[in-house]
């Protein structure tokens, strides 16, 4: 392990030479900026944690650590992500808080200097309030599940529905849109039962 030069943004020649021996073959150094953070999405996770979240920026793939802070400056949870120099991918820590909506400020880390990313709003885990299962089209099955309304912005992508059935059978719906009304939101899916589940 060594420590490099400063040096501008560019390419530089670079080999090993240890006392005695020649240099090895020649390879390529890049030296770039700081990682520059744009955004993130989406902004906003539930408590429990879990939430893919993806940060857009350039010279990502250098950052040692990520890092989510309390108001007050204190480490939540730092973590490592998967990286390309564009877009760095994580899932959401848990947290745990009484607050109904807590704010937390994440930070990237070079070489223990930090870079300014973007807060990160933790809501409360969203709540299912009833399900509504149509079965007049068997084999086809329609499946309404009802849920207040809130502010995850909850895509479908996000969402996997698997209906267990006498213990043993599970079915797995496809969801296929959500709606939204003044007082909930209704997660529209549809399944199918196959011949040996009957």
């Amino acid at each position: 392990k060594f420590c490099l030069p400063p040096s501008r943004k560019e390419a530089k020649t670079i080999c090993i030479k240890a006392d005695g021996f020649k240099c090895s073959p020649a390879g390529t150094l890049h030296y770039v900026s700081l990682p520059v953070c744009s955004r993130i999405f989406p902004n906003i996770s539930w408590l429990s944690g879990g939430r893919s979240i993806t940060i857009h920026g350039k010279n990502l793939n250098v950052m040692d650590w990520a890092i989510i802070l309390d108001k007050r400056g204190q480490t939540l949870h730092n973590f490592s992500c998967s990286a390309n120099s564009t877009t760095c991918h994580f899932q959401s820590p848990e947290l745990m808080s009484k607050e109904e909506t807590k704010f937390t400020y994440l930070k990237l880390e070079v070489e223990k200097e930090h870079v300014n990313c973007h807060t990160l709003q933790y809501d409360p885990d969203p709540k299912f309030i009833h399900y509504e299962l149509t079965t007049d089209m068997e084999p086809e099955l329609e499946l309404k599940i009802h849920k207040e309304n809130d502010k995850l912005n909850i895509s479908v992508s996000e969402i996997e529905v698997v209906l267990n059935y006498d213990s043993d059978v599970n079915i797995t719906f496809t969801v296929q849109n959500i709606t939204t009304t003044e007082s909930r939101s209704t997660i529209h899916s549809r399944g199918k039962w196959e011949k040996n589940d009957k």
